[in-house]
């Protein structure tokens, strides 16, 4: 009888990653800092879409 008491965990890639929005004067100086286990690029192309910029 086979017990798995420790399963393995998913692979994740954690990410710290920033950006500012240039031309827009509403978040002139701002500075987004954020972490997600994608990629940088899927996560702030995902927060770009959602705020119509």
């Amino acid at each position: 009888m086979e017990q798995n008491f420790f399963p393995q965990r998913p692979t994740v890639t954690p990410t710290i990653y920033a950006y500012k929005l240039l031309g827009v004067d509403s978040h002139k100086g701002y500075l987004k800092v954020g972490y997600t286990d994608r990629t940088a690029k899927e996560r702030i192309d995902e927060q770009l879409h959602t705020s119509k910029i």
